[in-house]
């Protein structure tokens, strides 16, 4: 079944797409082999080292305010599209632009815009509240919209009672809520979470998929979000893009679940992504005959 792109790489108007991703190819160097390079150097003289691709030529929209999904199976280069976009690695060619302006060569026109989930260094021994407010340091927020954000997401996300808790006797779901909490403290425009539920059993990962959505309302901020749990990914993202290295689909879980004719993403996805692999094996072996 020929799958139907919902304006992949289009939004409806400049000033609604946020965040575009244009031709967007990473390569990474070959693995070395050897303690000293002697092989790689043997290898590079016969012409047998080959790059890894982790992204091809992919371009997409996401849209203000929207909750975006990035789904692929395990090393299809979602992270690596991540890493991109919060400008810790570099494209080999093609450009990422957030508010019209290239995440990777304007940086100091976006700083401050565009936040992940990166709160390992929270101390285990020191409580949710102080953890906060060093976080809302961490972005140099005056005193008096630390204690206003904090109060206001704690309140959001049902932690007030957690507020006097060591980090250390949190569980690790309760963990990563804190973590989320102070990545919002930033006040980011865009906030790019890598499979952010992990360790989270399914009671509080519903919970906070509507405290999140509360907050996206009220702040109309941008979320842009990978998992490898697909009803997560169903229930929460307005609009998905399918990558498996190179660009699959841009559309809503909704549509791809009735044009693969499926009872739900996860099967869609997963028939999607078969039928994917034989066409570009095909493919492959088209051209080599020709």
């Amino acid at each position: 079944m020929a799958m139907m792109n919902d304006n992949p790489a289009d939004c409806p108007s400049s000033s609604s797409c946020g965040l575009e991703v244009e031709n967007l190819t990473k390569l990474y160097p070959p693995v070395r082999k050897g303690l000293v390079g002697f092989r790689d150097l043997v290898d590079t003289l016969k012409g047998r080292r080959e790059e890894v691709l982790a992204l091809k030529d992919i371009s997409f929209g996401v849209r203000g305010g929207e909750w975006f999904g990035l789904l692929g199976p395990n090393g299809s280069g979602k992270t690596t599209l991540c890493n991109i976009i919060l400008d810790t690695t570099t494209p080999t060619s093609g450009h990422v632009l957030y508010d019209g302006f290239d995440v990777n060569r304007e940086h100091e026109k976006i700083q401050g815009r565009i936040c992940t989930m990166q709160y390992q260094f929270l101390l285990q021994r020191v409580n949710v509240r102080d953890s906060l407010r060093r976080a809302g340091a961490e972005w140099m927020l005056p005193r008096e919209e630390i204690e206003e954000r904090m109060n206001w997401l704690v309140d959001i996300f049902d932690m007030r009672e957690k507020l006097d808790d060591w980090l250390v006797r949190l569980s690790s779901g309760m963990f990563r809520k804190v973590m989320m909490i102070a990545t919002l403290m930033s006040g980011a425009e865009l906030l790019v979470f890598d499979e952010p539920t992990q360790g989270m059993d399914v009671f509080t990962r519903k919970k906070l998929y509507q405290q999140l959505h509360h907050f996206q309302r009220d702040s109309g901020t941008t979320v842009f979000w990978t998992t490898h749990n697909l009803h997560e990914a169903e229930e929460t993202c307005d609009r998905i893009a399918v990558i498996d290295n190179h660009l699959v689909t841009v559309t809503t879980p909704k549509k791809l679940v009735q044009e693969m004719e499926k009872a739900n993403l996860e099967e869609a996805f997963i028939s999607l992504l078969r039928g994917n692999k034989t066409q570009t094996r095909g493919a492959s072996k088209g051209t080599g005959s020709e």
